[in-house]
């Protein structure tokens, strides 16, 4: 079992880790993600911040995370849905995020 999860690309076990319980295991996944500036994490990252919505520090950082990303459809997708974000802090730094682009 554990062969088969090392074989899977970093970026996907990444993207797994914004599951996690443990909000600094969510955390260290988000600035990895962030760093690696790949599109497919934009909508799991957006998607964990609103699984979290008290956890505003984290919301943003994924923000921070998503606007790091390479332009594309995804990330766009990604600022979009965390426009609706019910911290009105996050929702301000998505709309800096989209101007900045």
């Amino acid at each position: 079992m554990l062969a088969v999860w090392q074989r899977r690309p970093y970026t996907e076990r990444l993207i797994h880790a914004l599951r996690h319980p443990v909000s600094e295991v969510r955390m260290g996944a988000i600035i990895s993600l962030g760093n690696r500036r790949e599109p497919q994490a934009a909508v799991p990252l957006a998607e964990c911040a609103l699984a979290h919505p008290v956890d505003v520090v984290q919301a943003l950082a994924i923000v921070e995370a998503i606007h790091n990303i390479q332009p594309s459809p995804e990330r766009d997708r990604a600022l979009t849905l965390l426009a609706d974000h019910p911290a009105r802090a996050v929702r301000r730094a998505v709309v800096r995020a989209l101007e900045a682009t």
